[in-house]
């Protein structure tokens, strides 16, 4: 008698399949993950009618490099067929964003779904040395919620030696790594 048999089930029953749709190049373009349905009956396959559907699809560069991911939920209960181009952010479609420096190649600006800009500044050896969310302008200001920054300095050795949170209100936090 087997583990199934034991627990009165005579065929095993999926409640999860995930599909991946990839490019010329290996790169994920699409996935969409089916979960069972808790009214669903039976043990065939997941379908839009026996599932819940959650897709996702992603856009690269000419260098394979990551340059958008469009969440797009349950797309209103429809297969999803991943437009040619990124686009735009909604409500329906959470669309994730990130930017390249043309001058290193780096990832260096990340925008989220909301339209929030994320930025990330490296030193010559490519070591994060600021960072700043939600950037407007990359200057504190009055809005606590804007140009939220953090910045790095280093030991010799290259590991980290302060971390400081900067704040114009309350003063900045500084945390020392010794």
């Amino acid at each position: 008698m087997n583990h199934l048999e034991l627990f009165g089930k005579r065929q095993p029953s999926c409640s999860r399949h995930d599909e991946t749709t990839f490019d010329h190049l290996g790169n994920a373009t699409v996935q969409t993950q089916i979960e069972r349905l808790s009214t669903a009956s039976g043990t065939g396959a997941l379908t839009l009618s026996t599932g819940r559907t959650q897709s996702a699809a992603s856009w690269f560069d000419g260098f394979g490099r990551s340059i958008a991911t469009a969440n797009y939920g349950t797309n209103g209960g429809v297969a999803l067929a991943r437009p040619a181009t990124v686009p735009a952010r909604s409500d329906n479609v959470l669309v994730t964003e990130t930017k390249y420096d043309t001058a290193t190649g780096r990832a260096f600006r990340t925008i989220d779904p909301a339209g929030k800009d994320h930025r990330t500044f490296v030193d010559a050896l490519g070591r994060t040395t600021k960072t700043v969310a939600n950037y407007v302008t990359g200057t504190l200001g009055a809005n606590p919620d804007q140009d939220v920054t953090v910045e790095m300095t280093y030991h010799p050795s290259g590991q980290i030696a302060t971390l400081t949170a900067k704040n114009p209100t309350t003063g900045d936090q500084v945390t020392r790594y010794i």
